[in-house]
């Protein structure tokens, strides 16, 4: 597909990966949005205050903005050129179909920068398969306070060494139900 101008974004993330990215609260509305910088050239989502993802997005103009997840294709083929203009966001999908909806801009995102460490050589860099992560949290059960929450023990003078998990216990939990091995991805 042609590249077209006068756009503000152009993307292949689906509406089902942003809105698994973004906050389903509406306790916490700022994020239930996708946060496009187009100073950075990053689209951010942010689940519950305890994960962000920056998404590197090709970028033009310098409308920054809010983006709901319904602005995005339904599929993975193809892309999405989305395109901030002041509360309205329109989308041109890879079907060529068009969604144009309305977004309040007049909200604050959090400060991402604020919190994220800086790298250095003091760091410990291991590498995880997500899906692995995810195959485990599918193939655990809950706590008594209804989270799948893993404390890791890592060995912080071998990166290739397996990590160790164990559930974390909840308040009327005796003993973690389960723990296991991560084998870390070589990424040298």
């Amino acid at each position: 597909r042609k590249y077209k101008g006068n756009k503000t974004m152009r993307t292949n993330l689906t509406k089902t990966m942003i809105k698994k990215a973004v906050s389903s609260d509406q306790m916490k509305e700022n994020l239930t949005f996708a946060y496009l910088d187009t100073d950075k050239g990053l689209l951010r989502t942010c689940r519950n205050g305890h994960s962000v993802i920056n998404y590197k997005v090709e970028c033009e103009n310098d409308m920054s903005g809010y983006i709901k997840p319904e602005s995005f294709q339904t599929v993975k083929k193809g892309y999405s050129e989305i395109k901030i203009d002041g509360d309205n966001v329109t989308s041109n999908l890879a079907d060529g179909s068009q969604i144009q909806l309305k977004t309040d801009q007049d909200r604050c995102y959090p400060d991402i920068e604020q919190v994220t460490p800086n790298i250095n050589d003091n760091h410990l860099k291991i590498g995880i398969n997500l899906q692995l992560l995810k195959n485990i949290y599918d193939s655990v059960p809950f706590n008594s306070d209804r989270n799948k929450n893993i404390v890791l023990h890592i060995n912080p003078n071998n990166s290739r060494s397996a990590i160790i998990f164990k559930q974390q216990l909840g308040a009327n939990d005796m003993q973690p139900a389960y723990d296991g091995l991560i084998m870390p991805v070589r990424i040298d």
